[in-house]
């Protein structure tokens, strides 16, 4: 706009000389050129006029090259060059303005420690510097609590026996220890099982185990304490069982546990034994069973082979009195003495082949009229196994020639038996027991027997012996017919 006024003045300034400058009677004048005033009225410019261009106005500069100060420029008066604050509202800083750099904010926190431990030294942005005095107390009313410049906080111990805890404990080496008890209540140990109370002589508590009184006199009960619901009584009577089928278990209040023997015969074992005297024996056994079917009668050693024995007693004739013996020898099979495997014999339960046993005819003392006792036997030892078990003996027999009235040397006095014994070797094999059944006069048809002895503990070690006995004179007819032996043993039943 500026530019454009200018421009309209220097076309118009020669069209004036020319023309003139009229007046107000319409007579030329003599122009005149008054010097244009550009001042703009703003003390932020420097007003001058170029004769070409007119009017120019340039701002000038207020910056006093002082970073400390804020330089602005008024319209109405020129520059203003105020200081600059550097306050940046920060206790903690110290404010600062340099002419080059302006402002400078440093941290002083560091100059708040007072150089005492006692103190816990911050700076507060709001308020600066804070020095608070250290809480030295440790909580422990059996110490006494100090603070020193240089150490700090610092705890002593209270003379020992100083009350604590409310009187309920004293200070010992700067701990509170406990005091027990001051009434019963106080010694409650949250067991059952405990009778609590407090000795206020000793200021201790008892806490005395009652479980012994929980024990309610039945033997049938086992008697405990539980800490939490006290005495227990329960029914013990199941360990009376002492697992022997053989005893019938029961339990007494008084007594405890009792054991009464069950009736003998009573199965046991699941059926594999039978009780006897409240022992489970195994059953009927069978140790020895021959039917002389299977031994060979053309051999003379069948029968020893088999295990059978023979001895020989010899008596006098008149008194009685025993002369000598001799054997144990196997028993033989050759007809002559003693014993032999014969055939023709038996019935249908019999077989084929039996057994004869007769006197010993190869002894001549029966010419001088001596007793020959021939013994026809099985031997063994007695075991422990034995013990509360009986021995039974059974056999089929019938009459052989044993004094036949038919023959020349009768009327005789043959005697036969059959025999369960024991001997001890310790005593010179004295006979200790002794059980026969008379076989002199045996019927014509087979007939059977059994004979028993129970073994007891003091048979132990001794010798078993089943067999036939004949005692002849003079060759007398002796033989007898047996069969169908068998040895066997089963619980001894009272």
């Amino acid at each position: 706009m500026r530019k454009t006024r200018i421009g309209l003045w220097l076309v118009l300034l020669p069209a004036l000389a020319l023309t003139g400058c009229p007046d107000n009677g319409g007579t030329p004048r003599i122009c005149e050129n008054p010097a244009l005033s550009c001042d703009d009225g703003n003390a932020c410019t420097t007003d001058s006029c170029d004769p070409v261009l007119g009017c120019v106005q340039e701002r000038i500069s207020c910056n006093d090259g002082d970073a400390c100060t804020d330089d602005v420029c008024d319209p109405a008066s020129g520059c203003v060059n105020a200081a600059l604050s550097c306050d940046d509202g920060d206790a903690c800083t110290e404010d600062s303005c340099d002419s080059v750099t302006g402002c400078s904010n440093v941290d002083i926190s560091a100059s708040c420690n007072d150089v005492t431990a006692c103190t816990t030294d911050r700076c507060v942005p709001a308020t600066g510097c804070v020095n608070e005095a250290v809480e030295c107390d440790d909580g422990n009313e059996c110490t006494n609590d100090s603070c020193n410049a240089v150490a700090g906080c610092a705890s002593r111990s209270v003379p020992n026996g100083t009350p604590c805890d409310g009187g309920r404990g004293e200070c010992m080496r700067g701990v509170c220890e406990p005091l027990d008890c001051f009434v019963d209540a106080d010694c409650d140990d949250d067991d059952a099982c405990t009778a609590d109370s407090c000795d206020l002589g000793a200021n201790a508590c008892i806490n005395a185990d009652i479980s012994a009184t929980c024990d309610d006199g039945d033997a049938c009960t086992a008697d405990s304490c539980d800490a939490e619901t006290g005495c227990a009584n329960v029914d013990d009577s199941a360990r009376c069982d002492d697992g022997n089928d053989c005893t019938a278990d029961s339990c007494d209040a008084a007594s405890g546990c009792r054991q009464s023997p069950v009736a003998n015969g009573t199965a046991c074992d699941g059926g594999a034994g039978v009780c006897a005297a409240g022992v489970c024996m195994s059953a009927a056994a069978v140790e020895y069973q021959q039917d002389f079917e299977a031994l060979d009668r053309e051999n003379a050693s069948a029968l020893g082979d088999d295990g059978w024995l023979v001895f020989g007693n010899v008596f006098d004739g008149s008194t009685q009195d025993f002369l000598y013996g001799y054997g144990p020898n196997p028993a033989p099979n050759d007809g002559a003495a003693f014993s032999a495997i014969v055939d023709g014999q038996g019935g249908a339960a019999q077989g084929s082949q039996q057994l004869s046993v007769y006197s010993d005819y190869n002894n001549t003392d029966h010419a001088n009229g001596n007793l020959i006792e021939s013994t026809v036997y099985r031997e063994r030892p007695i075991t422990a196994a034995d013990v509360g078990r009986t021995i039974a003996f059974g056999f089929d027999a019938k009459r052989g020639n044993i004094n036949d009235p038919g023959d020349p040397l009768c009327p005789c006095s043959t005697t036969a038996t059959a025999f369960i014994k024991t001997l001890d070797p310790a005593s010179g094999f004295a006979t200790t027991n002794l059980v026969e059944a008379n076989t002199t006069a045996l019927p014509d048809d087979w007939s059977r027997f059994e004979i028993s002895l129970p073994i007891g503990a003091g048979l132990v070690g001794q010798l078993l012996q089943v067999g036939f006995t004949t005692t002849a004179t003079l060759f007398q007819p002796s033989a007898n017919f047996y069969d169908n032996v068998e040895v066997s043993s089963a619980p001894t039943i009272p």
